[in-house]
């Protein structure tokens, strides 16, 4: 049943949060939920690691527990792969995983639609899944249910 003024729910959603570093960097942090696709995660995939966010095998690329990556090397390999080590570290449905990451000179202010494109990889089926955009979170406290009902909610302490 859909809510009036509510977005359906996706497949699942990567979120991030950016925080400004020393020398004109900045961290990215992101979270993946796969919120009702039909099987687990077992990668995740920047398209335009190199590109956009100009990553290559000398940057800072943060994994979850037991996940790995593969960084971009530029003008031959433009995506970011992440990838888990174990099908217990995949993403089930219904789950989320934090802890992927990486340093960039790309100030988030910059992008543009299109420019956070990123892809899981199905655990089953071994096939690319596209996700859209990667969506920012101004605050790294969002809950869940924030992010899937698409509205805020305000705590009086």
């Amino acid at each position: 049943m859909l809510v009036a003024g509510l977005p359906a729910l996706a497949d699942a959603v990567v979120t991030y949060t950016t925080t400004p570093l020393l020398g004109g960097f900045y961290q990215y942090d992101m979270t993946v939920m796969n919120l009702g696709g039909t099987e687990p995660f077992s990668g995740l995939v920047v398209l335009y690691g190199s590109s956009i966010f100009n990553l290559d095998d000398t940057s800072t690329i943060g994994t979850p527990s037991n996940w790995s990556f593969l960084a971009p090397l530029p003008t031959f390999v433009d995506p970011l792969s992440y990838f888990s080590l174990a099908p217990g570290a995949d993403i089930p449905i219904g789950g989320k995983l934090s802890g992927f990451s990486f340093q960039s000179s790309t100030d988030p202010s910059t992008l543009t639609p299109g420019n956070f494109a990123v892809d899981a990889i199905g655990s089953i089926s071994n096939a690319q899944i596209p996700l859209g955009d990667a969506q920012h979170v101004p605050e790294a406290d969002v809950t869940f249910a924030e992010i899937i009902l698409g509205v805020g909610v305000s705590l009086i302490t």
